[in-house]
């Protein structure tokens, strides 16, 4: 379990950690010096169980309110210091804000420096401390110099840490980095809160936003040298990688190489604290407090372009200067751009934020369905309730999901289509919008074979429209045709024209019986324009009235059945034959007889050896050609 200190300067938060750990947290000679605490500070108590109870000592002067909030993140537990002598203090409030916008939800009240005030001064300060924190939350008396109630205090936080629930360590592994140095015969260390999963000695983990792998040597968990580390502790990591000491800056973060992705704009739920000196404008400049990490933002209200008044909430879109590691449930606090106070905070909804459409109703829909709780949930709503599209990897990054707890996700209402999770509803309506389609494109175009893929494919995404189209292939509702697609009922509707053209060059066919004219022939027989002719034979061709034997000859199928008969006849019981065979048995020239034999070798039904043919499949041109 991890504890905050919280409380104004000089109100005696170092000096509790020190009787309740035996550890001063107050390491920098200016602190010493000073006698206040600048840096963030570390102790931790073990316990009888074996686990152990890690405290953060964060510095209360106003100056260093963000060094403060860059140690309150992934506690469990907020202890607000007040003297007795003081009372709350401006500070105090500060701090107590900022671990509620933290999601701090369990505090105590401790009340220090009870040896220099009269009971009735304690009793008033009690009561002060209460108004601001709740009448329910346990208070304790103490005096770090004469270490009473110190023992009460701790024998409380003892108690709770041994009933505390292990930290489930869901996710891939996040830690946000509050200290970076160098330790002698070790190398590189980092520091921080791990917010997710687990890591392991010798797992790689990449440091963003720099992208470096660093691979782990080992790993300090509670003040304990460990092989594991999980989420809520408070993690030392010995890391080697191509990075220098020099590069990495507070709030870089430790990330499991699945959580490889950096965001520049993320949509958030916004809330303004009623303490807040003024309103908050569309677009102003802001200073974000995220992990251990400060970013400079503007605020962009999805809602309404004007203001946030105090006290009041938004759904808005977080535009940062420079991209930065995200995920959804991460809590931030906001401060104005000069940093002088603390306006509000919030929970990040979408880290993977659209730069367009972002305040269109559906958009705004999507991320109220967002905040209504866990990723099941949140699923079912996208997916089942408003019959939208989840590109499922894109949602386990943003919501930090590992593949092996992808299961419970996915319900029987939804079909997983490649990394696309849609209702089978949904799924049912693409199916049917496809049919209609192509049946509109029949009615429009009755003279066209079918519909470019392409084009029935309109904005459906491409890994969603083939599985659909193979779907109803297989189903045998749509054919796939020369590159076109169309309706397995459809037949290509011939114009009065078309068919008039079509009679005359059957009647030229007729009258050259089995000679098969040649497109010239053929241009002398019907007196049609060149352009006509071939257009008319062209459509042949689409519907199988006509085969192309070459560009400058076409056959109907009952000449080439005749013609295939008399190879048959050449070739039965696998005899070989010649052109010369063939030219007396067809009665024709030998350069027709040549072109018929090259397409039947090209169709498959011959086969050329030498100078001579045999029949490879006497059985293809009834395949083709007999209708």
């Amino acid at each position: 379990m991890i504890v905050a200190t919280a409380g104004h300067v000089d109100h005696g938060k170092t000096s509790l950690i020190k009787r309740l750990t035996g550890v001063d947290t107050d390491r920098l000679e200016e602190e010493k010096r000073r006698g206040l605490s600048i840096n963030l500070g570390y102790a931790y108590r073990p316990l009888s169980n074996g686990s152990v109870l890690g405290f953060i000592d964060v510095p209360g002067h106003t100056r260093f309110i963000n060094t403060m909030i860059a140690g309150v993140t992934g506690i469990d537990l907020g202890m607000l210091v007040v003297a007795a002598d003081d009372g709350p203090m401006p500070q105090t409030k500060e701090h107590l804000d900022v671990l509620r916008l933290l999601g701090v939800r369990d505090y105590l009240i401790i009340i220090t420096k009870t040896d220099r005030v009269e009971d009735a001064r304690i009793a008033e300060v009690r009561e002060q401390a209460k108004l601001l924190v709740g009448d329910q939350v346990p208070v304790f008396f103490v005096s770090n110099i004469s270490g009473e109630g110190i023992a009460e205090l701790q024998a409380h936080l003892d108690e709770i840490a041994q009933r505390q629930s292990v930290v489930a360590n869901s996710g891939h592994f996040r830690m946000s980095v509050d200290r970076a140095f160098s330790v002698k015969g070790a190398g590189l260390v980092v520091t921080g809160t791990a917010t997710a999963g687990k890591v392991s000695v010798g797992d790689t983990l990449l440091l963003q936003p720099h992208g470096a792998k660093m691979r782990v040597r080992e790993i300090h968990a509670q003040d304990q040298r460990v092989e594991e580390g999980y989420a809520g502790q408070r993690c030392a990591l010995n890391i080697v990688g191509d990075i220098s000491r020099d590069s990495i800056e507070r709030g870089n973060v430790l990330v499991a190489e699945p959580l490889n992705f950096l965001s520049q704009r993320c949509d958030v739920r916004l809330n303004l604290l009623p303490s807040a000196p003024f309103a908050l404008k569309h677009l102003s400049p802001v200073k974000i407090h995220l992990g251990a990490g400060r970013y400079a933002a503007r605020i962009f209200f999805l809602e309404h372009t004007g203001k946030l008044d105090p006290g009041a909430t938004a759904l808005a879109q977080i535009l940062f200067d420079e991209p930065i590691s995200l995920c959804h449930g991460d809590r931030f606090l906001l401060r104005d751009d000069s940093e002088s106070v603390s306006l509000g905070g919030g929970v990040i909804l979408d880290p993977s934020a659209p730069r367009v459409g972002k305040s269109r109703p559906a958009r705004l829909s999507l991320l109220s369905a967002m905040e209504a709780g866990d990723a099941s949930t949140v699923l079912s709503s996208l997916v089942i309730d408003q019959g939208n599209v989840v590109n499922l990897n894109d949602f386990k990054r943003d919501w930090n999901i590992r593949d092996d707890e992808q299961q419970s996700l996915v319900s029987e209402r939804m079909r997983l289509q490649g990394s696309h999770l849609l209702s089978k509803e949904v799924w049912s309506h693409y199916k049917k919008d496809l049919i209609n389609k192509l049946s509109a494109w029949h009615q429009a175009f009755p003279g066209r074979d079918g519909m470019p893929p392409n084009e029935l494919r309109g904005e459906l995404e491409e890994t969603l429209f083939v599985p659909l189209l193979t779907e109803h292939i297989s189903d045998g509702a749509i054919l796939l045709r020369g590159g076109l697609v169309a309706l397995s009922t459809h037949r290509t509707a011939v114009s009065e024209a078309d068919l008039a053209n079509w009679n005359i060059i059957e009647k030229a066919y007729e009258t050259a019986e089995n000679h098969l004219p040649l497109v010239s022939e053929l241009l002398l027989l019907t007196k049609m324009p060149r352009s006509t002719l071939l257009g008319t034979i062209k459509a042949a061709v689409k519907a199988k009235r006509m085969y192309k034997l070459n560009d400058n000859r076409f056959g109907r199928p009952s000449e080439l059945l005749s013609m295939a008969e008399k190879v048959r006849v050449l070739g039965e019981g696998g005899a070989a034959f010649s052109v010369a065979q063939y030219k007396t048995e067809i009665g024709s020239g030998r350069k027709l007889a040549i072109e018929l034999l090259e397409y039947f070798d090209g169709i498959r039904f011959t086969q050329r050896r030498d100078n001579e043919r045999v029949i490879l499949d006497p059985l293809v041109p009834d395949k083709l050609f007999r209708t």
